[in-house]
C-alpha cells in the first residue's frame, strides 16, 4: 500500500511540473516565471539558449552551444525542458514504485479488474490534482491573463 501512495504523490509532483511546463506556454506574462531570468524561462526566446550561433539566417544546421545542449543537456538550456526533465523523473519514479495495493488491510475485497480501474482513477486523479493546482493558480502572480492582439 505504500508504494501506490508513493506512486500517486510522485505523479502529483509530475502533474505540478507538467502544469508548470504549459503555465510557460500559455500565460508566461502573467506567471511567477515572467519575474525570473527571461532568457531562460520566456519559451519565446529561451529556445536560442542550446544554439551557439543565434543569428544565422540558415535554420537547417544550428551548431550546440555545448555537447548535449539540445539533446541529453536540454533540460539545462531553458525552463520548459527543465519542467519536462522534472516532469518525466516523477512519471518514470511513479512507474518504478507503483505496485497494486492490497485493500484487504482497509478491510475492501477487490477483485483484481476492479482493484486496476480504482487505482487507475487514483493514480489519474493525483496527476490530474497536481496539474490542475499548478496550472489553475500555482505558478499565476493573477487569476487575470491581459487580453493582447496575439492571443
Amino acid at each position: 500500500m505504500l508504494l501506490f501512495i508513493l506512486s500517486c504523490l510522485m505523479l502529483f509532483f509530475a502533474g505540478i511540473a507538467n502544469g508548470a511546463m504549459d503555465t510557460l506556454v500559455h500565460h508566461f506574462s502573467i506567471s511567477i516565471f515572467s519575474k525570473w531570468n527571461l532568457q531562460f524561462w520566456n519559451p519565446q526566446i529561451s529556445w536560442v539558449n542550446k544554439w551557439s550561433d543565434t543569428t544565422s539566417i540558415d535554420l537547417s544546421y544550428k551548431e550546440e552551444k555545448f555537447w548535449g545542449s539540445s539533446r541529453w543537456f536540454v533540460f539545462l538550456t531553458d525552463g520548459w525542458h527543465l519542467c519536462k526533465a522534472i516532469f518525466l523523473f516523477f512519471f518514470v519514479l511513479a512507474v518504478v514504485l507503483f505496485r497494486l495495493p492490497d485493500w484487504s488491510i482497509i478491510s475492501l475485497q477487490v477483485p483484481l479488474f476492479w482493484n486496476g480501474v480504482l487505482c487507475f482513477f487514483m493514480l489519474k486523479g493525483s496527476m490530474g490534482l497536481g496539474f490542475t493546482i499548478s496550472y489553475n493558480g500555482f505558478w499565476l502572480k493573477s487569476k487575470t491573463q491581459p487580453i493582447t492582439n496575439n492571443q
